[in-house]
């Protein structure tokens, strides 16, 4: 595509993929008489830049002085999302995964959802559980299942999205620039919305999550992108479904140039790299932005390009997976603090449960236990979650979780991306059984109602079968933890952390920084180039 362009408060942002697997981002500074800027890790490994003074530690990682009214960042892109596993399904699990598919390709959605009414995330988080059924269909060969699923899924798309649907329609704000559902006071005795209730989404942030007020977004319409993603492969998608389903994911994508409806990319942060999920409520929060699920905030932007190939928008595509990938960066960086040096340490969780302008924290919107903190940074489970979730990262973090995860977690359903977490640990035995006993009620519950057993399974019968076998240890419970026992290691780590390096055994002390081996243990240092501009000099402690 050409270079697209975005004005922000102290620079303009240009991007563009080129023929190979980066993507360039530039920010242009104004003019301003200021030459020197301050730039984070990631800043200085994509661009080359030299720390031109003394570095500070901030919130964000360590900062450095650099001289320069441009920078041209070159930033690896990765795989891009595909709705398909990178690799087959394990032949001895295919019979449990069919008689899934059975069961869950028999269930309808709520009459509700069905006819277009209700909010828009838990809407959004059912229609794309039901594409993975569809999708997984397809990748069993069940043709016809996977049809049949997607048909009804457009049904229920065409009825959200119809602008004559009379219990919750979307509204354009022209004041702002998007789409925003009306909203549902749901009445649960008639299973409608209350017709008293006219724009309950416009009345206040405490509704929908503040969908009325810009909140949350790319999560909501990422899950109705991806859902339209996958009908639109498998059902016949007219031009009027196509028009609909590109203006909500220009809601938070907008990939291009000047689009006089919708801001380009509405969420995200250029300069950190990640999203923010807050939008316009009143009074702003003393704490800042925020963002909870980076998990769900890549799956908008995985979304949206599987909707931009679906639909054959290459624009729509690529402005996807740029933004995906960043996301994803941004995850290892911000969130993955087992594994990440830009995570203070005296942070001592293995994940981030929240991040704010100016405060990382462990809990959640929805409460302070462990599980909800890192059941909710797991979901949804797509194949791009193996791009999401690095293997240093999730044999970090998965002694955290299990030990987290009590008889009460697991009947919640946050055990399902516990099970998920072990597959991709390299425990694909232990996980299928698990994954094959659950009870069928934890696929409704609050952390569960996003997943199928059918997309668990699959999940778990397309992992490597190599995994376990991979040099990268599962370090013990507390993965931040000083060991003093281990010997002093290298200056310079080739990894995304101090705490990476920790894991890794007195003989192969050196972390993969990026790549197919990330968090990979060595003996010798990992072939990477400026090796100085993006580690840093650590010191143990």
């Amino acid at each position: 595509p050409d270079p697209r362009a975005s004005k922000g408060a102290d620079a303009d942002v240009s991007w563009d993929l080129d023929e190979g697997e980066m993507g360039a981002v530039t920010f242009d500074f104004f003019r301003d008489g200021a030459d020197v800027r301050y730039a984070l890790e990631q800043h200085m490994a994509w661009t080359g830049l030299a720390a031109a003074g003394p570095c500070v530690e901030t919130l964000a990682g360590t900062a450095c002085p650099v001289v320069g009214r441009s920078w041209k960042m070159r930033v690896p892109l990765g795989p891009a999302p595909a709705v398909d596993a990178p690799r087959g399904i394990d032949a001895k699990m295919r019979p449990a995964l069919k008689t899934a598919l059975a069961d869950d390709a028999a269930e309808t959605l709520p009459a509700y959802y069905a006819r277009g009414a209700g909010d828009t995330y838990f809407s959004g988080k059912l229609f794309a559980r039901r594409a993975r059924v569809a999708a997984v269909a397809a990748a069993l060969g069940d043709s016809e299942t996977a049809k049949r699923v997607s048909a009804d899924l457009l049904a229920a798309l065409r009825a959200w999205l119809d602008p004559k649907n009379p219990e919750t329609p979307f509204l354009f704000d022209e004041a702002w620039g998007g789409l925003i559902s009306r909203g549902c006071a749901f009445d649960e005795q008639k299973q409608a919305c209350a017709a008293a209730a006219a724009a309950p989404n416009l009345e206040g942030c405490g509704a929908d999550f503040g969908n009325g007020f810009y909140n949350d977004h790319h999560y909501h319409y990422g899950y109705f992108a991806y859902a339209a993603a996958v009908a639109c492969t498998h059902a016949i998608c007219d031009r009027t479904d196509r028009a609909r389903f590109l203006a909500l994911a220009r809601d938070y994508v907008t990939p291009a140039p000047g689009d006089a409806a919708f801001p380009l990319a509405r969420h995200k942060d250029w300069y950190l790299g990640h999203s923010w999920a807050s939008g316009i409520c009143q009074p702003p929060n003393p704490n800042g932005r925020n963002q909870e699920s980076i998990s769900e905030a890549v799956h908008s932007y995985e979304a949206a390009h599987l909707l931009g190939v679906a639909l054959g928008d290459r624009d729509l595509a690529a402005a996807g997976r740029l933004l995906a990938a960043l996301e994803v960066d941004a995850a290892a960086r911000y969130w993955h603090a087992a594994t990440s040096t830009q995570v203070p340490d005296v942070f001592e969780r293995p994940m981030v449960g929240m991040r704010w302008s100016f405060l990382v924290q462990f809990g959640t919107w929805f409460g302070g236990d462990p599980a909800f903190s890192y059941g909710i940074q797991l979901l949804p489970l797509t194949p791009y979650a193996e791009r999401r979730d690095a293997l240093g990262f999730v044999r970090a973090l998965l002694p955290a979780y299990a030990g987290a995860c009590d008889a009460t977690c697991g009947a919640e359903g946050w055990g399902i991306s516990l099970i998920a977490l072990r597959a991709a640990a390299g425990e694909r035995e232990r996980a299928f059984a698990e994954a094959v006993a659950l009870d069928p009620m934890v696929f409704w519950s609050a952390g569960g109602n996003g997943h199928s057993r059918t997309n668990l399974l699959y999940w778990i019968a397309t992992r490597d079968p190599g995994i376990e076998a991979m040099a990268t240890p599962s370090p013990s419970a507390a993965p931040r933890a000083p060991q003093p026992t281990l010997p002093k290691l290298p200056d310079c780590v080739e990894g995304p952390g101090l705490a990476a390096a920790r894991s890794c055994p007195p003989d192969a002390p050196h972390v993969c920084f990026a790549g197919p081996a990330r968090g990979g243990c060595a003996s010798t240092r990992w072939t990477k180039p400026a090796c100085l501009s993006s580690c840093k000099r650590l010191k143990w402690g």
